[in-house]
């Protein structure tokens, strides 16, 4: 789910017999809407008819940021694949930002 301008994109697929998709294609060219802008619309509309969501629980998880750790160890491997690869081609500032994220992976494995 992706944020932009205030709203939510949610890629999704719909299953539809023949028989609804004739007439979802009915509706919109006979409506001359917009398909992503019609069932925006009516989800929207459902959601309007339904109780109010309770607030989201309030769950953050302690971590011991191995996650984050493993993130940058990869995005470090990554980086000097990179540079291997591009040999004397590889941009300057890929040594110091790979020297700047093994820092950080130092100071957060303490």
């Amino acid at each position: 789910m992706t944020e932009r301008q205030g709203t939510f994109t949610i890629p999704t697929r719909l299953y539809l017999s023949e028989g609804h998709r004739t007439l979802l294609e009915h509706i919109v060219r006979q409506q001359r809407v917009d398909l992503a802008e019609w069932i925006s619309a009516v989800v929207a509309e459902h959601l309007d008819t339904l109780a109010d969501a309770p607030p989201p629980a309030n769950e953050e998880v302690e971590t011991d940021g191995s996650e984050e750790i493993a993130r940058r160890r990869a995005e470090i491997a990554k980086l000097r694949a990179r540079r291997k690869a591009d040999g004397r081609k590889a941009p300057k500032w890929l040594d110091s930002y790979i020297a700047t994220l093994e820092e950080e992976v130092g100071r957060m494995s303490r």
